[in-house]
């Protein structure tokens, strides 16, 4: 599993992580967005399909299962990856096992 992009953004209420991984013949996207609002967050996986030109979703983390902290707008850390590390594993974890491509490095 090679990165090619990763990128935090913090809004005014919200951080966002975003990754573009290349495993093999695929491409895959990870977007964290944990708001300061447990029921606002959202984490996925998603694959792109070359053929289409659109990314789709592979799976999902239910808010209420997600271990990045809340309000991390507010830490003056908010921008360390390893705060977004356990739900960005679990979601790699899922993509491995619905896309069947083997293991899935860390």
């Amino acid at each position: 599993m090679k990165s090619l992009h990763l990128e935090i953004g913090k809004g005014q209420q919200d951080v966002v992580y975003t990754e573009l991984l290349a495993h093999q013949s695929h491409k895959l996207k990870i977007v964290i967005r944990r708001d300061s609002y447990d029921f606002q967050s959202a984490a996925t996986v998603q694959v792109f399909d070359t053929g289409a030109r659109r990314w789709n979703t592979l799976a999902e983390l239910h808010y209420s299962k997600m271990l990045t902290p809340t309000k991390l707008h507010v830490m003056p850390s908010h921008s360390d990856k390893a705060l977004f590390a356990k739900d960005r594993d679990s979601l790699l974890h899922q993509a491995k096992l619905i896309l069947g491509a083997g293991e899935v490095e860390q």
